[in-house]
């Protein structure tokens, strides 16, 4: 059977997984990056196998590098400053019952480049004030259970490697942070989206607020990872290289970095062996190749 698994059929499954609906996600199909994670498994499974002598190859391998994601410089699928202009006020304006300000937790993205689960975890004793940084520790990772209506529970999980990390905070918003901090009398133990030491801020929620508010402004569907997105295009448009915004944003490899938002050089390889040679003397080969028979 495993045999059986070449790089066609994988692949052929690849597709399938990309273009097949999944109940329950917020798009209705899996991600990028959920596609990516599947491989992922099984290609360790394969190598297994491999290992143990029960196929000579694994299939998976060149696939993982094959496999084009998404570009979100070529696709222009960060918001533009018209349309923040347009989404800040409502957005950042969102609150919980109580008056909390959770459009903090939006600002958070958009300005440092976390995900939503990593505000999500922030907690005060993280924001580092006198250098104007987070110390980012741990994630909100969703639990489930089954047998229950509502199966979703959240825990804190540390970071690990480079998404353990710390990250810059420009100054406008640290100021926010700290008038946020004085005035629900934020202790160090309690998460910043929320004024508790216990219960952290319902993420589903927070991707259900912004997508309700994106579609009243007219721009349609806004998710988390576009603030995202929109961070790292704005550190490309800065003049950042790979290797920092990787840092910044918690990447594994610059490589992940530059797939996904560096601008690519296309060109066809005949036009590039054209470009390379086209100041070159007409006959420069040739006449060098006489002089050496005259010299012989």
């Amino acid at each position: 059977l495993l045999s059986g698994l070449t790089e066609k059929t994988i692949m052929q499954w690849i597709r399938t997984l990309q273009k097949n609906p999944v109940q329950g996600t917020q798009n209705g199909w899996m991600t990028e990056g959920t596609v990516r994670n599947t491989l992922s498994v099984l290609s360790g499974c394969m190598r297994d196998a491999q290992k143990s002598g029960l196929i000579r190859q694994n299939p998976c391998t060149e696939l993982a590098w094959s496999l084009k994601g998404k570009n979100i410089w070529e696709e222009k699928n960060w918001l533009s400053e018209e349309q923040l202009v347009t989404l800040k006020p409502v957005l950042f304006a969102y609150q919980d019952e109580d008056g909390y300000p959770l459009g903090l937790g939006f600002q958070l993205i958009l300005y440092t480049g976390m995900t939503l689960s990593e505000t999500a975890a922030l907690r005060w004793k993280e924001v580092d004030f006198q250098n104007a940084e987070f110390h980012l520790e741990y994630f909100l990772a969703v639990k489930r259970e089954t047998g229950q209506e509502d199966s979703r529970r959240y825990e804190l999980e540390p970071l690990s490697g480079r998404k353990k990390r710390t990250v810059p905070v420009p100054d406008f918003l640290l100021k926010q942070l700290e008038e946020t901090r004085r005035q629900y009398n934020g202790e160090p133990d309690e998460f910043v989206l929320c004024k508790s030491s216990q219960r952290p801020v319902r993420v589903d929620r927070m991707r259900a607020a912004l997508m309700r508010r994106a579609h009243a402004c007219g721009l349609g569907s806004v998710t988390p990872r576009m603030l995202r997105d929109t961070y790292a295009i704005h550190a490309v448009q800065a003049g950042a290289s790979s290797d920092t915004i990787a840092e910044l944003m918690g990447f594994a490899s610059s490589q992940q970095v530059i797939r996904r938002y560096m601008p690519r050089a296309v060109t066809d390889k005949k036009e590039l062996v054209r470009r390379m040679f086209q100041n070159r003397p007409e006959g420069e080969n040739l006449e060098a190749g006489k002089n050496t028979e005259k010299e012989t």
